[in-house]
């Protein structure tokens, strides 16, 4: 079989296994139609009152105690236990050493130098000094940086070649640990079915934010397709070595000189970074003005899977008058927030924010929509730049 009749038949697999999602309703999840598949917020709310042992699930302390098992920690004790999300710790200051806002902090009431943080990463960009700034608030805490698959906090959020704090932190990932602890609490949950269906909703979510949302039934049977003999093996394996080249070819041959013709279309110099490799780190591009100056708008990704763009005005040989400026008129209560390299950055769009499948699928149906959305940023960004209020 050559590699053209395999992909026929593993898209007659997934045919077969959309009318079953469509059938069964597993499609259907109240956490998506809310919008709050990957808002760190709704997430770490979720997950507090889930580790509150006064919380509504009336486990009392059990959950809590199934997910300190889950990551590896037993000397936490658990007698008496206040849970916070989005707990306060001061305003930031100047040096950013200390303040600011925990995601999750479990404290024993007994002794309150005993404390769990939890810093909460699904698409967020590290704060300059933050995971710093929790240990300086209390350095008895156990920090826990939780992100989709477990990786390492940058060096915004730990300093560069701090190898001790560093080494304090416990990673944990939704993939894995998160994942395995919800599952243990449906269990728990086994003759509770409104707990129970809601367990279940939440681990569907959880694959399908981690890229496991696809039916174990289902790759057993993409399997029985490639071994059934050696032909369909190599064409697997070819498919295989060559998709991260696959996916550059549609990034770069279709995707990005469109974005390129954004900028052509109205002025713009237009520039890709050379910094990183593609998929190896992130992808960024950046539009100019002649008249601009320093100032820059862009797009980059939170990682290199194209996760989680990003649209932002660069701080970097900034005015300093006109950051605050920028700051005092368009900053969080208009959504936007701000970090060490970025005056202002934002999240697209839920439908816009992965360039995973669904977005490559679209793009190649009908991508007038998306490039309408994507000149409507560099609209909104370039009249910010260009306030009438600020003379560039």
């Amino acid at each position: 079989m050559d590699l053209g009749q395999l992909l026929t038949q593993i898209t007659g697999i997934n045919q077969k296994y959309e009318e079953i999602y469509k059938h069964t309703g597993e499609k259907f999840n109240i956490f998506n139609l809310l919008d709050l598949t990957e808002d760190e917020l709704s997430h770490s709310k979720i997950l507090e009152s889930l580790l509150n042992p006064k919380g509504m699930h009336g486990k009392g302390n059990r959950f809590l105690e199934l997910f300190l098992k889950c990551i590896g920690i037993n000397d936490f004790s658990i007698d008496k236990i206040k849970t916070e999300a989005e707990y306060f710790i001061g305003n930031i200051s100047k040096d950013y050493q200390t303040g600011g806002r925990i995601d999750i902090v479990i404290t024993n009431e007994n002794n309150k130098k005993q404390q769990i943080f939890i810093e909460n990463k699904i698409n967020a960009i590290d704060q300059p000094n933050q995971l710093i700034r929790y240990h300086n608030y209390n350095q008895d805490a156990k920090l826990i940086y939780l992100t989709l698959n477990g990786d390492d906090p940058s060096e915004d959020s730990i300093g560069k070649n701090n190898d001790k704090l560093n080494q304090r932190i416990n990673k944990i990932s939704y993939k894995k640990d998160i994942l395995e602890w919800i599952e243990l609490c449906r269990l728990e949950a086994i003759n509770n079915p409104l707990l129970r269906e809601t367990l279940t909703q939440y681990i569907i979510l959880i694959k399908q934010i981690t890229g496991q949302a696809r039916s174990e039934k289902m790759i057993e049977e993409y399997k029985d397709i490639i071994v059934r003999n050696p032909e369909n093996i190599e064409a697997a394996y070819s498919l295989y070595r060559n998709f991260i080249d696959i996916r550059k070819l549609i990034f770069e041959k279709d995707i990005i000189p469109a974005f390129e013709n954004i900028a052509k279309e109205h002025g713009y110099t237009f520039n890709k970074s050379t910094k990183y490799k593609f998929l190896e780190k992130h992808w960024c591009c950046y539009l100019q003005k002649e008249n601009w100056g320093n100032r820059k708008i862009g797009f980059t990704f939170k990682d290199d899977t194209l996760r989680g763009i990003i649209y932002w005005i660069h701080r970097e040989n900034i005015d300093p008058d006109f950051e605050k400026y920028v700051l005092a008129n368009y900053g969080e209560d208009k959504g936007y927030k701000n970090n060490s390299n970025y005056i202002l950055y934002k999240y697209a769009e839920d439908k816009y924010k992965n360039w995973y499948l669904d977005f490559v699928k679209e793009w190649y149906k009908d991508n007038a929509e998306i490039i309408k959305y994507f000149k409507g940023i560099v609209k909104d960004l370039t009249e910010i730049v260009e306030s009438k209020d600020y003379k560039l």
